[in-house]
């Protein structure tokens, strides 16, 4: 059966597509250099500045994802791929945006320390009273579980 696709088999891609694949992508390079020595100006509208590194930055951000959907797509065969695998591809984006926010976020904040934390103190945490009943015992004195 010449022409169907098998679940599993691999997909058998024509050189020319891989050649201008290739030559997008070497095109894209040529646009990121050209990119990198490009100033942006700033913009002013109104009450809102936006800085032409900004700018920069997502003139280049945008080219990188173009280079990465490319790569993706043809030299990596996701486009020939089953719906599960796209969805795969599509989802690990998709956390990897969401693991970046997340941590560019936590770098982010002020550090804030706490009261009672300070070189004299030897513990691992602020010093506070334990009320020790018979329904609360001291761990280090127990037996086997028991007080």
């Amino acid at each position: 059966m010449k022409g169907t696709h098998h679940q599993g088999a691999h997909h058998i891609v024509p050189w020319p597509v891989y050649a201008k694949t290739l030559a997008a992508l070497i095109f894209l390079m040529g646009l990121t250099i050209l990119a990198s020595y490009w100033v942006a100006p700033s913009i002013h509208l109104g009450p809102i500045n936006i800085d032409g590194s900004y700018i920069n930055n997502g003139v280049a951000l945008t080219i990188a994802v173009l280079k990465a959907l490319l790569v993706i797509s043809f030299f990596m065969g996701v486009k020939q791929a089953s719906d599960l695998v796209k969805l795969w591809a599509m989802l690990g984006f998709i956390w990897f945006t969401l693991m970046f926010i997340i941590l560019n976020d936590y770098g982010t904040r002020k550090f804030e320390p706490v009261p009672g934390w300070s070189k004299d103190d030897p513990g691992s945490s602020m010093h506070r009273i334990i009320d020790r009943g018979p329904d609360n015992p001291d761990p280090q004195t127990m037996v086997h579980g028991r007080p």
